[in-house]
């Protein structure tokens, strides 16, 4: 018998195994087609919004001024079928990108579950049930992430920032440039989140593992429990190890509560500066209420690309 703990997690390997994530997409691979009809849908969709401000920055600088009362009606049923084509598109690829994650983990519980059936007795000897149990549906639950949306999300977020930094450099270099200050506090917040919330999240595997190992062991040997008088015994283990995994899952909740309205100060502290710098440039003259009223939609446009992908790198 290995002086072990039956009930301590082994090891989980790095944070980050680039080999073992192109092992689990190679489950997609008999959807391809979906992925990339996502792929297409996602950047479908960037065009649609990216393509909302400008309707706006025509009708504020062009259309307004000039009382074209045509042009005013044609921007508002064009902004309005863009709104449309948009829900369209991310209803399409909501449909679609989990439907496929679903399919992939599908492939994956079945593959999981026939490699179980061909282990040695000596391998079930050594690993709790319980555990076993945690890889089998909750582990596999985790992946939906990645199956679903996490290729599609980190393709579709990098489109749209590009996508939006080249029309914010187009209306205006200074106000761009001003407004990538705001990047290095992001990528700061970023770096401390994504060490913060992979310690927590590595912490809640590893503890609902034991706690669902434990509990197999004491339903399994119930009888004996009892027999020995360990009820209390077990009870305050059961409570421990409990209170581990809740103290795991607090910590993620609080490296989420944190970064998410950090981002958002960021965020507003950078829109307060550009209403400032953007609207002397319009007493001035140097810059049209359009392409302020647009620039400020873009940038708020930016950041939600930039949450997802920290949420992602995260």
């Amino acid at each position: 018998m290995s002086a072990q703990d039956p009930h301590e997690e082994e090891a989980l390997g790095k944070i980050y195994d680039s080999r073992l994530a192109r092992r689990l997409l190679t489950y997609l691979k008999p959807y391809k087609g979906r992925v990339i009809a996502a792929l297409i849908l996602t950047v479908l969709s960037g065009v649609f919004v990216l393509a909302q401000p400008l309707l706006v920055l025509r009708l504020l600088d062009h259309a307004i001024p000039n009382r074209d009362e045509q042009q005013i009606a044609w921007i508002c049923v064009a902004f309005m079928a863009l709104m449309i084509l948009e829900y369209i598109s991310q209803y399409t690829y909501i449909l679609l990108v989990n439907a496929t994650g679903q399919k992939a983990m599908y492939d994956l519980r079945v593959e999981l579950f026939q490699h179980l059936q061909q282990l040695s007795l000596s391998f079930f000897d050594k690993n709790p049930v319980g555990r076993l149990m945690t890889r089998v549906t909750g582990d596999i639950e985790v992946l939906n992430e990645l199956f679903s949306n996490g290729v599609t999300i980190i393709i579709g977020a990098l489109f749209m920032l590009v996508g939006i930094l080249a029309i914010l450099f187009w209306l205006n270099v200074k106000m761009t440039l001003l407004a990538l200050c705001i990047l290095p506090p992001i990528l700061l917040v970023t770096r401390y989140f994504r060490v913060w919330s992979r310690e927590g999240f590595r912490a809640v595997r590893t503890r609902i593992a034991r706690l669902n190992a434990y509990l197999q062991e004491n339903v399994a040997g119930l009888q004996t429990v009892q027999v020995f008088v360990r009820e209390d015994r077990n009870l305050d283990k059961y409570k421990e190890l409990n209170k581990d995994h809740y103290d795991a899952n607090i910590q993620t909740i609080v490296a989420f509560s944190i970064f998410f309205p950090a981002v958002e100060i960021i965020s507003s502290l950078a829109i307060g500066m550009m209403l400032w710098y953007g609207g002397a440039q319009v007493f001035h003259a140097t810059v049209t209420l359009g392409v302020l009223v647009s620039f400020i939609q873009y940038l708020l446009k930016f950041f939600q690309p930039l949450r997802e992908l920290s949420a992602q790198y995260g």
